[in-house]
């Protein structure tokens, strides 16, 4: 065990249930595909030699095909809680309960996201008790705190999927005194702008698609 983790939250690809907004434009069947072939990329592209991955999946009762999937040799946890602030909270404690000494949770959909990324941003938490990533369209990306630093209150009370999530949980980090990072500022795919927007990030990805 290494004594940093990376919390990614993730969807079974099932057609129709991811990516939902991006399948009016491109249909659900290439939306799902796209997302799978993300996830796929930011697992295979991990540094594991600098820090542990620990997959939170929804829904749970689909392990058996999370591992035939991505395998059976990664850490697999169920999403719980009532909302996504919540589950986030939840889940990097469940982290810090394991053992680790800094985590930084993120989802799956961010072309830019990488290993370098990651590795940084828990480098940061070695001086900054958090560190967040702000998202283009107004929301985060990127959430992480150093062990003993993690505070419900930045997950509570927040109005979820609109393009404040970011100021709101700012202003509560303010009030909560901790030392707080920035991630560098990246784009996710939402629709088929955005989608347009990353083309460059997405070439290997795009080709296998019948999109353009």
């Amino acid at each position: 065990m290494l004594p940093t983790a990376h919390i990614i939250f993730l969807k079974f690809p099932e057609t129709g249930k991811v990516k939902t907004r991006l399948g009016k434009d491109i249909g659900d069947s290439n939306a799902a595909e796209l997302y799978r072939l993300l996830v796929e990329r930011l697992i295979n592209t991990s540094n594991t030699q600098s820090y542990d991955i620990l997959l939170f999946i929804d829904p749970y009762d689909k392990i058996l095909n999370f591992k035939n999937w991505l395998g059976d040799n990664i850490s697999y946890h169920p999403q719980v809680g009532a909302d996504i602030g919540e589950r986030m909270h939840n889940a990097l404690q469940i982290s810090f309960d394991m053992g680790y000494k800094r985590s930084v949770l993120t989802g799956t959909d961010i072309p830019e996201l990488d290993s370098v990324i990651i590795t940084s941003s828990l480098e940061s938490l070695k001086v900054s008790d958090a560190i967040i990533g702000k998202a283009c369209d107004g929301g985060y990306y990127l959430i992480g705190f150093q062990n003993g630093k993690l505070t419900k209150t930045v997950f509570e009370g927040i109005s979820w999927s609109t393009d404040i999530v970011f100021s709101q949980t700012m202003h509560i980090f303010e009030d909560t005194g901790l030392s707080i990072a920035q991630a560098p500022i990246l784009g996710d795919l939402d629709d088929i702008q955005d989608l347009q927007k990353h083309k460059g990030n997405l070439k290997g990805i795009l080709d296998t698609l019948d999109i353009y």
